[in-house]
């Protein structure tokens, strides 16, 4: 009888000890696991500001601007801006607008106008955005801000407002994004925006 109940508290004791040794293997592997997430999550926030840091202005630009548009409503299908003036939009900006749709030049003189405004309204009545451009700055190398505006032009939303919306761009592990705007842009009135786009320098 004594020699059987030390058989059993021998088993119970390995059982014991094999249970204390898995709890800790358990942890020990947790432990490091979470330490390698940790690790590669850093490696990647890294690898996104390295991408950020290194890309030209214009990748900046060229984002700020499609995020700006792809949040208008109606969405714009053509676009127009003014050339020769302090809103005119910078090449990286151009290249944009005319990879999302036809793109022409606007002329502040309203005589010269008239053609592409008969012209565009012959073709349909396509929302058609004047986009300006009001500068881009860095408060340093992963906080830049883009500042556009623009307002529609012919057809049913002829003088509508796009509003004026100053983005600061995100980064993340693809590099650049221009977050949703979370607060209504600042429309003031068409007119208002349209002398100032149209002022020429």
């Amino acid at each position: 009888m004594r020699r059987g109940t030390r058989d059993r508290r021998d088993r119970r004791d390995r059982r014991d000890r094999r249970g204390r040794w898995l709890a800790v293997a358990a942890a020990f592997v947790g432990s490091t696991a979470a330490a390698l997430g940790c690790e590669h999550q850093r490696s990647v926030t890294h690898f996104g500001e390295l991408i950020c840091k290194t890309a030209s202005d214009s990748a900046v630009i060229a984002t700020a601007v499609r995020g700006f548009i792809d949040e208008l409503e109606p969405p714009p299908r053509r676009f127009l801006y003014l050339p020769s003036n302090d809103s005119s939009p910078p090449p990286p900006a151009l290249q944009v607008l005319q990879d999302m749709g036809p793109t022409y030049v606007f002329s502040a003189d309203p005589k010269l106008q008239a053609p592409l405004r008969k012209m565009l309204a012959s073709v349909g009545d396509y929302p058609t955005l004047l986009l300006a451009y009001h500068g881009f700055t860095r408060a340093d190398p992963l906080h830049p801000l883009v500042t556009l505006s623009g307002h529609y032009v012919t057809g049913s939303d002829d003088g509508k407002s796009a509003g004026k919306r100053t983005i600061a761009l995100q980064c993340d592990s693809t590099g650049w994004h221009a977050p949703a705007s979370t607060e209504p842009a600042s429309t003031g009135s068409a007119a208002a925006g349209a002398a100032s786009d149209t002022s020429a320098h």
